[in-house]
């Protein structure tokens, strides 16, 4: 995006560059004509100043950068291609969970069918050493994995197409991830910090 708005933006560049340095000539008696060079500088500089104040600098608006990844993904569900199978309850966003009464209160709040997949996929847990998150969303596309930007903190990052994708249908998908505590330099699970998730484009 930067690439492109340097682009778009070099003629005008040459423009104001000329228009400056001409109006300024312009005006300045044939004696002083020997400042030209002083006077083209001004005007590099006047415009270098333009160029940072119209943000058009490199880097400018570039993506957030993702954590490393961690933990592990332990189970997965999808509406497929069963348009008729209903997630009417289904949760979306992400959850942190770190105790097994929270687990069981979060399974029984699922459509049957989600939670029956969840109790057979996912094992077994120990919450004193480690943690769950699951997230849920309608996808067109995207992959998903689970990163910690800094200590404590985790965030759930999403690579989306290269180029822009109309889903003419997005199914519904529930992914678990297992994150071990000492991954995130936690002790316990109230430790932890959820980030909002952030989303980048696919390389290649």
């Amino acid at each position: 995006m930067v690439l492109a708005a340097h682009r778009a933006y070099r003629p005008a560049r040459r423009w104001i560059m000329s228009t400056a340095v001409t109006s300024a000539t312009r005006d300045v008696p044939t004696s002083a004509r020997g400042a030209r060079p002083v006077l083209s500088v001004v005007a590099v500089v006047a415009f270098a100043v333009l160029l940072a104040v119209a943000g058009c600098v490199p880097g400018a608006g570039s993506s957030p950068t993702p954590g490393p990844s961690v933990g592990q993904e332990v189970a997965r569900w999808d509406q497929g291609s069963d348009t008729a199978l209903a997630v009417d309850g289904a949760p979306e966003g992400t959850q942190v969970i770190g105790t097994e009464p929270a687990w069981q209160e979060w399974l029984a709040g699922l459509p049957a069918p989600l939670a029956a997949a969840m109790t057979a996929e996912v094992p077994q847990t120990d919450f004193s050493t480690h943690l769950l998150v699951v997230h849920g969303r309608f996808v067109c596309e995207e992959d998903l994995r689970l990163s910690s930007p800094a200590t404590h903190e985790l965030q759930i990052v999403v690579t989306s197409p290269q180029d822009e994708v109309h889903c003419a249908w997005s199914p519904y998908e529930l992914t678990v991830f297992r994150v071990r505590l000492d991954e995130l330099g936690a002790s316990a699970a109230e430790e932890v910090v959820l980030r909002e998730p952030i989303v980048v484009r696919r390389q290649g």
